[in-house]
């Protein structure tokens, strides 16, 4: 284990491991906090407004809002940025095997929007409690969220919008 002092300034130099932490979105916020540059790292109303804190039902909201924004068509560059993350693959396969196998449809193709198209269909369309949709989403595909919480992050912030993780505006 390194001396505290070693950790200190690595921190200082950009150079640390999470290595200990299993968590992806616990992961992006402490790697957000200890960003280089004092103006990229988030203030304690950013901290506190991430989505480590909220609840499986409002990731989920945020996705089923993010996905219908998307497919209103205003915002094909957040749709090309999503699909070139790769970070989603073969979903299609995963979800034929599970309890929404009944609403996949032939129009899907293997992009991360159109997994977000079904998340929300699947959230729209069947009596599964929110929960349920939530449980099964983030445990087959751990990453979905948090890879487009941060297209979704970079883009707004690049455009300005400071307030756009307000809970009442996103869930």
């Amino acid at each position: 284990m390194d001396h505290p002092l070693d950790v200190t300034q690595n921190i200082k130099h950009g150079k640390w491991e999470l290595e200990g932490v299993n968590d992806i979105i616990a992961e992006h916020l402490i790697e957000w906090m200890l960003q280089l540059e004092r103006r990229s790292r988030p203030c304690i109303r950013q901290v506190m407004r991430h989505p480590y804190f909220w609840e499986p039902e409002e990731r989920l909201t945020f996705l089923v809002k993010i996905s219908k924004e998307l497919e209103s068509g205003s915002s094909s560059d957040m749709v090309k940025k999503i699909n070139e993350s790769k970070a989603i693959d073969n979903w299609i396969q995963t979800v034929k095997d599970g309890p929404f196998h009944n609403l996949v449809k032939s129009t899907y193709t293997e992009e991360a929007v159109d997994l977000l198209k079904f998340m929300t269909d699947c959230y729209d369309n069947t009596q599964q409690r929110q929960e349920q949709v939530a449980a099964y989403f983030f445990e087959h595909f751990p990453v979905m969220f948090i890879t487009i919480y941060k297209v979704i992050h970079q883009t707004r912030t690049m455009a300005g919008e400071e307030n756009w993780t307000d809970r009442k505006s996103v869930v």
